[in-house]
């Protein structure tokens, strides 16, 4: 009798604390949202098949389902950027045996097209330090494949590993040495991505129970296709606030995500970061019946992945002043919480931090709010350097799958959708 008593106040008092309306809401929508981005028609988001623009006007539609105000003169922001993609063939062979693309290999992204059969060379990456071994191996893998063993990697020290991570940097894109391209044998998860740039050579990361002195011949055949000048767009919509408008918040998210690697195998993104777009897209929907005091704009930034270059466009060439951005949230990763959310800019904004966490105290609905220092990690990065407060939220625990076809809506458990929704929607209420 006791314990109900407590319990029933306990409840009263929790209900007290959220609004029916936010906790009216459910995942149906997100969950929509999250799976069409991440569905195999979107091609990755990226910069084969359209995915990337695909993705676009699938967003811009919801923005219009929402009646939001374009951000700009419309509601895309449009630039273009320089990437390297690999829309076709995508196949690598060792000792006519072959291997399948992410699950064995993965290429750098910068790298060039090669078709051929080549002889190769190979080297420990403790012997990178010596220039005499390296000049010998190089000459050995002349006009052919250098391979690289990091199965000496954890004896060596960190200063010893930075050394040899500046040597390997050159080896993959010097465009003076006389290689055909270079072989890195590394055991651990591939994770892949994006690259603006293009290479001289292929280079090719390898997950193989072969020995690096056993590999005798490379058989390559990847297509790539470097574009100088790819059409992306900023997308932004925005509501305006009651009490003053002259004054924003921010929601941030990239929609981009790594598209292909050749013609069979996508990258879903549905943590990376269609989650993010879903979330940003629900706190549009709240705050169309929920007008805020202060303007709210939600953009959906393009070309993350190749180095944060939407978010750096956008900040270069801002349709408000900059000094007008009360704060802003920028969300990625968004799609589990079992283990909570970290916010970089916690310790730099350190009395917003603690109105997130005395916010979250009152209901106790996240286990955990892990605060970080500033980090040029994401979106926010280029506002932060320009003087704008803001931090970057991402959820902890779930799924390891990160920039692999892994990263897939039925991988994702969203337990902390909904409570960094609820969140938010509190916090920007008392900033």
């Amino acid at each position: 009798m006791h314990i109900k008593k407590r319990t029933v106040i306990l409840s009263v008092w929790i209900l007290a604390v959220i609004p029916n309306e936010i906790r009216a809401q459910d995942t149906g929508y997100s969950e929509y949202i999250i799976r069409t981005l991440s569905s195999s028609g979107f091609h990755g988001r990226g910069y084969v098949n359209n995915g990337l623009d695909t993705a676009a006007n699938f967003i811009l539609k919801e923005f219009e389902k929402l009646h939001l105000q374009p951000f700009f003169k419309e509601y895309r922001q449009n630039f273009t950027i320089p990437v390297n993609t690999f829309p076709g063939r995508m196949s690598l062979s060792l000792n006519n045996t072959s291997l399948q693309p992410v699950r064995d290999f993965i290429v750098d992204p910068a790298s060039s097209g090669l078709n051929g059969n080549y002889h190769t060379g190979v080297i420990h990456r403790n012997e990178l330090l010596s220039r005499k071994i390296l000049n010998k191996k190089l000459k050995e893998a002349r006009d052919g494949f250098l391979i690289v063993d990091d199965s000496a990697t954890r004896q060596m020290n960190e200063n010893d590993k930075k050394i040899s991570d500046e040597i390997i940097r050159i080896l993959r894109y010097d465009p003076g040495l006389r290689i055909a391209g270079l072989l890195e044998i590394n055991n651990e998860k591939l994770s892949w991505g994006i690259s603006s740039m293009l290479a001289k050579r292929p280079s090719l990361t390898i997950n193989t129970q072969l020995k690096a002195e056993d590999i005798r011949e490379v058989e390559i055949d990847i297509e790539n296709r470097y574009i100088k000048d790819y059409p992306v767009s900023n997308l932004a919509g925005w509501i305006q606030g009651q009490s003053v408008p002259d004054s924003f918040i921010l929601f941030t998210a990239h929609y981009d995500h790594l598209g292909q690697m050749g013609k069979d195998v996508y990258f879903p993104g549905a943590n990376d970061n269609a989650s993010g777009i879903a979330m940003i897209l629900t706190l549009a929907g709240y705050y169309k019946t929920h007008t805020p005091d202060y303007s709210i704009a939600f953009v959906a930034f393009a070309g993350e992945e190749a180095g944060l270059l939407g978010s750096q466009y956008f900040v270069n060439n801002p349709p408000i002043e900059l000094k007008k951005i009360k704060f802003l949230v920028n969300i990625d990763l968004a799609g589990n919480g079992e283990k909570g959310i970290t916010v970089v800019n916690g310790s730099v904004y350190q009395d917003k931090f603690e109105k997130l966490k005395h916010i979250n105290d009152q209901n106790t609905a996240i286990p955990v709010i892990r605060s970080r220092g500033e980090a040029c990690n994401s979106d926010h990065c280029f506002f932060y350097k320009a003087g704008v407060p803001c931090f970057f939220i991402y959820t902890m625990g779930g799924t390891q799958a990160y920039h692999d076809p892994d990263d897939n809506f039925d991988s994702l458990t969203l337990s902390g959708f909904n409570d960094l929704r609820n969140l938010l929607i509190e916090f920007v209420k008392r900033l």
